[in-house]
């Protein structure tokens, strides 16, 4: 009998473990909806695409190449900071537009690191905007974008994924350092 009460808090402790472990997407989803223009369409998440504060140790760990603290929101070496996704929600396979905005960055090369994970964390895609590659300004929503294709292969239609980013800047020297970090959710059409 005592093995059986054994197993059960041990099976009981493990899956409140588990759930802690998770990604909590929030109401409805918790994506802020928006058009192939940028425009808002729906719901919004005000804690997507801004400035995160506070970031628990399974966050931190998908960035632990980077040589600097992500400790902190911004960095006093930045101005204003925006983030974007869209559209959202986003079509499995199609490709959705990623979108920075900063001000007040003298003198530092601006990039952005993104990684997108499922509810346990599991790392899907991830990449590099600023620099060389596909990125584009948008003269109408004022933001540096880049076309990122959601595979078809890693994401579920009627799913919400998460994606992080850290934005940082190299100097002259190309010494990296902190500016900010965030998250917004996607949702892929059902």
């Amino acid at each position: 009998m005592s093995q059986v009460r054994l197993v059960a808090a041990l099976s009981a402790a493990f899956f409140l473990h588990a759930g802690c472990d998770k990604i909590d997407f929030g109401d409805e989803g918790g994506i802020t909806e928006k058009d192939s223009q940028n425009v808002s369409i729906g719901e919004v998440d005000n804690s997507d695409w801004t400035v995160d504060e506070n970031w628990n140790s399974d966050e931190k760990k998908l960035f632990d190449g980077f040589l600097f603290s992500l400790d902190g929101g911004k960095s006093s070496r930045i101005g204003e900071v925006r983030f974007a996704f869209y559209p959202n929600p986003v079509a499995r396979g199609a490709f959705g537009r990623l979108g920075v905005g900063t001000t007040g960055t003298s003198g530092l090369r601006t990039q952005l690191r993104y990684v997108i994970v499922n509810r346990s964390y599991k790392v899907l895609q991830e990449g590099t905007m600023g620099g060389a590659g596909n990125d584009s300004y948008n003269f109408q929503t004022s933001l540096l974008e880049r076309p990122i294709q959601l595979d078809s292969d890693q994401f579920a239609k009627g799913r919400t994924y998460r994606l992080y980013y850290v934005l940082y800047g190299s100097d002259i020297n190309d010494n990296k350092v902190f500016l900010a970090k965030g998250h917004g959710d996607i949702s892929i059409t059902k």
